[in-house]
């Protein structure tokens, strides 16, 4: 960083202190699907049995069942202390011990059809994602980073802002890769409540 005039000092003399914020917080991006057109619905419709949603990837309504749909927070629904979720993102994972576990295809079948059918309609563009490297794990797998991450307690920065900000989420919201959602930010260390860090990042002398 370059700074020059009245402010300069103010920003060595922040630079210059020994804690930054990496040294306190795990940091952590959205989840990374290789097939956006595929896993997020930016329309949706909720029904008593599922989700009626718009498939990009097929340009068509299609119903999936809603155990398995998670609420994304997008860049531009995401301020200082307040997120608004307005996507949803399929992720046919369950959570066991706290970890994301990918729900096999006998299962998929059996208690998700509408999911699975939905999937097998998409199975050779899925198939061929990071030059087939899914393809023996799990060819409907997310990218497997961060699975776990999303569903606690954190703290949501966005990433295209105009000006620093911060939320503090307690709804198990996503963000779904960087540029169009953000990090989320977990303290590592007893430093009190993190809503006071939020009020940090949110602050003009952080920004």
């Amino acid at each position: 960083n370059f700074t020059i005039g009245n402010d300069s000092p103010l920003f060595e003399k922040l630079s210059s202190m020994p804690v930054k914020l990496g040294d306190i917080s795990e940091i952590f991006v959205g989840l990374q699907t290789s097939a956006d057109t595929v896993f997020l619905f930016k329309e949706y419709t909720e029904q008593t049995d599922g989700y009626q949603v718009i498939s990009k990837a097929l340009n068509e309504n299609v119903v999936v069942e809603k155990e398995l749909l998670k609420q994304v927070v997008r860049s531009g629904e995401i301020g200082r202390y307040w997120a608004r979720p307005t996507a949803l993102v399929l992720f046919p994972y369950l959570s066991l011990l706290g970890k994301s576990k990918l729900i096999s295809e006998i299962d998929l079948k059996k208690k998700y059809p509408r999911t699975w059918n939905y999937l097998l309609l998409n199975k050779k563009l899925l198939s061929q994602r990071e030059h087939g490297k899914f393809k023996e794990t799990g060819w409907y797998q997310l990218y497997p980073k961060n699975l776990d991450s999303w569903e606690r307690p954190k703290i949501m920065i966005p990433y295209m802002v105009t000006r620093l900000s911060a939320y503090y989420d307690e709804n198990d919201y996503y963000f779904v890769n960087v540029i169009t959602g953000g990090f989320g930010l977990v303290l590592r260390e007893a430093l009190g409540k993190p809503q006071y860090t939020v009020g940090l990042i949110n602050s003009k002398l952080l920004d």
